[in-house]
């Protein structure tokens, strides 16, 4: 068994997701609901087998997700993910954009919702070293797509050895201005920092 077969065993229930770090370091905006729903899809990911399904009790329950017309919202963040592309990025030489799935679905009948990850980000993250355990609890209580990516951000830096100085358990990063205003889409939506 290799380290990272090690990794995913990690994981026995959709309580946590290991993610890739150069997923948790990408660009990509979306709202709360939808950055719920692809981390609830990641814990139950498997090497295997590109493709997920859960219920949706499970998804609201995991995720403390109350209130409101609770198929309204899931459905929304269904059709979200039609439209929603990732952009992984190196540096200034390497730029790849990718949509998260092929297939997105649901049935309110069977409870469940099914989602297939693109396989050719998948292909791509093979290759990238490093991974961080999202607690999904976690997730569901930060109300903020913002928050939501500084968690991610943060747990990816979590033990990370090199230019941040960081030690075990530690989870101090640091980014400018502009490479969070890249980070979360902002560009476009916020032209003046202030705002």
């Amino acid at each position: 068994m290799n380290n990272e077969d090690k990794v995913y065993e990690i994981v026995k229930s959709a309580e946590f997701a290991i993610q890739k770090n150069a997923l948790s370091q990408s660009i990509y905006s979306c709202t709360p609901t939808a950055r719920k729903l692809i981390a609830m899809a990641t814990s139950f990911l498997k090497k295997d087998n590109l493709t997920v399904s859960f219920t949706i009790s499970e998804f609201l329950n995991v995720l403390s997700l109350k209130g409101g017309n609770q198929r309204e919202i899931v459905k929304t963040a269904i059709k979200e993910l039609d439209n929603l592309k990732i952009v992984l990025k190196d540096s200034i030489m390497a730029y790849e954009s990718f949509s998260w799935f092929t297939r997105r679905g649901m049935d309110f009948e069977k409870n469940e919702i099914r989602l297939t990850f693109n396989s050719e980000l998948a292909e791509l993250l093979k290759n990238k070293r490093g991974h961080a355990k999202l607690d999904l609890n976690s997730i569901g209580k930060l109300q903020s797509f913002y928050a939501i990516r500084y968690y991610e951000l943060a747990m990816s830096y979590r033990g990370f050895i090199g230019k941040e100085g960081n030690t075990e358990d530690e989870w101090f990063f640091e980014k400018t201005i502009d490479e969070l205003r890249e980070l979360f889409v902002l560009q476009e939506k916020y032209k003046v920092t202030s705002m």
